[in-house]
């Protein structure tokens, strides 16, 4: 499995974080209009991580995971998420709040990072 499909596969698997979003987990970013809250995935690096002969051994992969709300603070089930990817394995990076808008539409972003063989 794909670094990325890692990451789904531990985020649909936390029921914790599946009571707040449901299926809601969307490539690149959520559809305009999409139901919040929502989480949104994508690949932000995917470089060589160790070689042994000459081949490429292991890769690292940084993944941007963020959670979409609406009139609300995401750090909660921002928190849920921290949880399922350690869990599974992933490093967590960083996270920053982004401004919310006139919409109300709050955002997370976090990134996490996993180191996996080839």
């Amino acid at each position: 499995m794909s670094t990325v499909d890692d990451a789904v596969q531990a985020l649909n698997n936390s029921t914790a974080l599946t009571a707040k979003v449901g299926t809601r987990f969307f490539y690149d970013s959520p559809p305009m209009n999409a139901v919040l809250p929502c989480v949104s995935y994508y690949t932000s690096l995917s470089k060589p991580a160790e070689y042994a002969d000459n081949s490429l051994t292991a890769r690292e992969t940084t993944l941007i995971i963020e959670v979409w709300t609406k009139n609300e603070s995401p750090t909660a089930i921002a928190d849920i998420v921290d949880s399922a990817l350690l869990a599974a394995g992933f490093s967590w990076v960083y996270s920053q709040d982004m401004p919310g808008g006139s919409d109300g539409v709050y955002q997370k972003l976090s990134k996490y990072k996993q180191v996996k063989e080839v």
